[in-house]
């Protein structure tokens, strides 16, 4: 499962971006992403909870124990092809942490981090329950920057950790829920 890409398919122009300014403990339901200055469409959409619970401390988004693997904070931003990137951590409590995207009530897709096995994973989530398409295994660290980019039926994912560490990342090219 290794990938090899090339750094300029890993740098367009975000379409959204949230510093997450607010006081803490702020519900991250309705917080209006800032968009940093470095979006294509600019700031304005806010945020919405689709399961579980997230609040902003730090300037960081982080699930506050609420609900369960499906604890899913969702920002709509209507494309498709997408280019998302988060710095991600384990969290007491938590077994994942990762991105969802092209979400369509309880079907769609995560790239996530397993801190029980270590690896970072690429599931496909139907209504029925979760399928792991591709995985990344030997990750030992708590802290990663991830960056996910979907085009197609086409998913890739890397991963960096603190030390900027860069990792091979995982595909899954056959994406066609959604």
């Amino acid at each position: 499962n290794e990938v090899y890409v090339e750094e300029n398919l890993w740098k367009p122009t975000p379409i959204m971006s949230d510093s997450f300014v607010a006081s803490d403990g702020t519900n991250l339901s309705g917080h209006t992403a800032d968009g940093n200055g470095h979006e294509i469409s600019g700031g304005g959409n806010a945020w919405s909870i689709n399961s579980g619970g997230f609040e902003i401390n730090s300037n960081t988004c982080e699930w506050n124990g609420n609900g369960n693997f499906g604890s899913r904070a969702v920002y709509d931003f209507d494309e498709s092809d997408v280019f998302l990137e988060a710095d991600i951590e384990e969290v007491s409590g938590s077994a994942y942490t990762g991105i969802c995207f092209r979400m369509n009530g309880d079907t769609g897709w995560f790239v996530a981090m397993s801190w029980v096995s270590n690896e970072l994973q690429i599931i496909e989530r139907t209504g029925s329950g979760n399928t792991v398409r591709a995985t990344l295994t030997g990750l030992t660290d708590t802290r990663y920057h991830l960056q996910v980019r979907v085009e197609g039926a086409d998913i890739y994912a890397m991963i960096t950790d603190q030390y900027e560490t860069v990792f091979n990342g995982v595909s899954y090219t056959s994406a066609s829920t959604n």
